[in-house]
């Protein structure tokens, strides 16, 4: 019998009907103990509006981002703040040289196949990412071990301080042994975590079913049917004609404006980790001035825009990274202000004079993704504050992967995208492989002095030096201006009000983790 609060109620459950995975169609049911003592009886299921379709069965090259969590377990968690907790771990150890960790395993978990979990199958699937060609850390794995059946130990071919945090990725969830082929491709998602994929059509819908033997306690929620709605009206639509139970508030702008007048529809919200940039091409001939930039930066007016136009989705960019990131924050950092007199003086600065109307006007290019409502407004905003000091914005309108193409190819002036890599609750990979090495995929600034800082970031395992680390190459960037920070996203969900006891986490890949703990009123 499972007991959760409802106010100062007590909702006394029990399971009336069992659903195994080959049966999930049938009615899932349990009675619930109201606060005047009737007794009632609630399906335990719960329909999702989802804009994004399963994708496949791996977590590391397929499977849909804001999924992954629910069927696959990591060695390490990450937990509703963003915190590093045990997982398929119950602890890990650093060696001093920081070359070899040593995984302690839960012990008593098996995969949703019925095999078991232990050292072997952790060497299993590292083994086989490794043997599949999948980068990331694994290219640093130089031997592993198994001791005994409950200890897994990895030996690197450097030293990695974040080696704890890098596997706490959803991408690296840990599937069963016999779900690999002979080609370390992944045939079927079985893992261990707190819901069994049961069916999919591509495109259409996916189902879910509660995994009985989870290692931290059943679901109550017996059935998760996620309905792949592209379209945020649309699934607002299905929202309010009770179609669905529940949706991320994910591109739906203007549907989740539409939803917060109708009383019945409940926000749930959180600060997320991720946030939104203006990518600076800072060699591109024109924007390799550091004044431009500024100008630019001093006349955005994001902070003054955010509210009014996104409401519940954003909170204005108060730094370099979500305040979710704690202590790698420097809370000293301040951000440039909107401040158009200040603007054109940068721009005088820059060697410019078209304000106010002269023919010697600047004209930059912006890429926007078509589909991104958030952005599409801010870049309007933007447009009309430039205008005023001299800049005419050029907005070109492209879909996600062709936005994706001409940044990485640095193809581009300015464009408006995610803040990318920091996927973990440690961002040093945002500076190395994201945007500030001159090995990082968009390289939006860099030098070799900065190089060597950050190297030295990824070798040391100083606790102490790492932070102070971290704030100076915030500081060194923020004040080279490669990028605008415009807002930190919120992660939203809308339920019909009938779904208790969700709790919404901070990553923005963990939004539907509340689920695991959720259940039906």
């Amino acid at each position: 019998m499972k007991k959760f609060k409802k106010g100062i109620a007590l909702a006394l459950v029990s399971v009336l009907t069992f659903a195994m995975i080959g049966c999930s169609n049938s009615a899932i049911e349990e009675e619930v103990q109201t606060e005047t003592g009737e007794i009632t009886t609630v399906a335990q299921e719960l329909a999702i509006g989802e804009n994004i379709d399963l994708g496949g069965y791996d977590p590391v090259k397929d499977m849909s981002a804001f999924v992954r969590f629910l069927i696959f377990d990591c060695l390490v968690e990450l937990g509703y703040n963003y915190e590093r907790v045990p997982g398929l771990a119950t602890a890990w150890d650093m060696s001093e040289d920081g070359k070899t960790w040593t995984f302690t395993l839960r012990e008593g978990v098996t995969f949703h196949d019925g095999e078991k979990w232990n050292a072997e199958a952790a060497r299993i699937n590292f083994q086989a990412r490794i043997d599949g060609g999948t980068t990331g850390f694994y290219k640093s794995i130089e031997s592993m071990e198994t001791p005994d059946e409950y200890t897994f130990v990895v030996n690197l071919s450097a030293p990695m301080f974040t080696f704890a945090s890098d596997i706490s990725q959803p991408t690296y969830g840990m599937v069963s042994p016999k779900a690999f082929n002979e080609n370390n491709e992944v045939t079927a998602a079985i893992g261990t975590g707190p819901f069994v994929l049961d069916a999919w059509e591509k495109d259409l819908e996916f189902v879910m079913v509660a995994n009985e033997s989870f290692y931290d306690g059943a679901p109550a929620l017996q059935k998760l049917t996620f309905k792949v709605i592209p379209d945020g009206t649309t699934r607002a639509m299905a929202l309010e004609s009770g179609e669905i139970d529940m949706m991320s508030g994910r591109n739906a702008l203007t549907a989740l404006e539409s939803l917060k007048s109708n009383e019945k529809i409940e926000v749930i919200k959180t600060m997320g980790q991720t946030s939104e940039i203006v990518m600076i091409n800072t060699f591109d001939p024109v924007l390799s001035d550091l004044n431009l930039r500024k100008a630019i930066a001093a006349s955005a007016g994001f902070y003054e825009a955010v509210p009014a136009l996104l409401t519940d989705l954003a909170e204005p960019a108060e730094n370099f990274f979500s305040p979710v990131f704690g202590e790698y924050i420097d809370p000293i950092l301040k951000l440039q202000e909107y401040n158009l007199d200040l603007a054109k003086e940068y721009l005088g600065q820059a060697g410019y004079t078209g304000v106010d109307g002269s023919s010697d006007k600047l004209v930059i290019d912006l890429l926007v993704d078509s589909k991104n409502e958030e952005d599409k407004a801010l870049a309007a905003v933007m447009q009309g504050n430039l205008k005023v000091v001299g800049i005419d914005l050029n907005i070109i309108m492209l879909d996600s992967a062709a936005l994706r193409e001409r940044t990485s190819a640095q193809d581009y002036q300015m464009a408006m995208m995610g803040q990318n890599y920091v996927p973990t609750d440690d961002p040093s990979v945002h500076y190395k492989n994201g945007y500030y090495h001159s090995g990082s995929l968009y390289n939006l600034y860099s030098t070799p002095e900065l190089d060597a800082k950050i190297d030295k970031l990824f070798s040391s395992l100083d606790a102490n030096e790492r932070l102070s680390l971290h704030k100076e190459l915030q500081k060194e960037i923020t004040e080279q201006v490669p990028v605008i920070m415009m807002f930190h996203r919120n992660n939203i969900i809308l339920t019909d009000g009938s779904l208790k006891g969700f709790e919404m986490a901070e990553g923005t890949w963990q939004i539907f983790k509340g689920l695991e703990k959720a259940y039906i009123d």
